[in-house]
């Protein structure tokens, strides 16, 4: 991380100089715009070399900003490809799934679960599970969450929805993953006797 911050400060100051350079070279433009210097081959000569350093830092930064450009797509589509292959694995389970980190931030989700919400997956990213939890139930499934990184598994019967119209009776079963880092949490709603 120190050698990215101290590469992205070289690169800032990188840019800052040609910016600086740029800025110095336009008010100098404009200054021989309005009060032209006595003509001389050595001012003209001075003036051209000072162009073409210019010109070849900020071609520089533009093959700069291209690299990481491609660097970003390649990155994204990475992403992408692991958010679908988690997509894929939890599709394939059956039962509503949600993967989360330690403190139930919903990171995927598969179809059963966002049918049985009623709600799209982007509905669903970025919220805590305890946002589909019946308030009547958060004290169940928070201490199913405490229990988690010590059992490495966990067990809550709550009340799942969507705060508007559906609500399910689910027993929520919560595994903690190897990086530790992760919960995967499956839904299976209690049958009605």
């Amino acid at each position: 991380m120190a050698t990215t911050r101290a590469s992205q400060a070289d690169d800032d100051c990188e840019t800052s100089a040609a910016l600086d350079g740029l800025g110095a070279l336009r008010t100098e433009l404009e200054q021989w715009r309005t009060e032209p210097p006595a003509s001389s081959a050595e001012n003209v000569e001075q003036w051209l070399e000072r162009v073409a350093a210019i010109r070849r830092q900020v071609e520089l930064l533009e093959t700069e900003r291209v690299a990481e450009r491609e660097k970003l797509a390649v990155a994204y589509r990475a992403v992408d490809l692991e958010r679908r292959k988690h997509r894929e694995l939890l599709d394939a389970m059956g039962e509503a799934c949600f993967l989360t980190d330690r403190l139930t931030t919903i990171h995927a989700a598969n179809s059963a679960a966002t049918l049985m919400l009623g709600v799209s997956f982007n509905t669903l990213r970025a919220k805590p599970l305890s946002a589909f939890v019946a308030r009547s139930s958060l004290s169940t499934l928070y201490s199913a969450i405490e229990q988690l990184p010590n059992q490495g598994v966990a067990l809550a019967r709550v009340a799942l929805g969507n705060g508007a119209i559906r609500s399910a009776r689910v027993v929520l079963r919560g595994t903690l993953l190897e990086n530790l880092h992760q919960a995967l949490w499956i839904c299976t709603e209690e049958r009605r006797s």
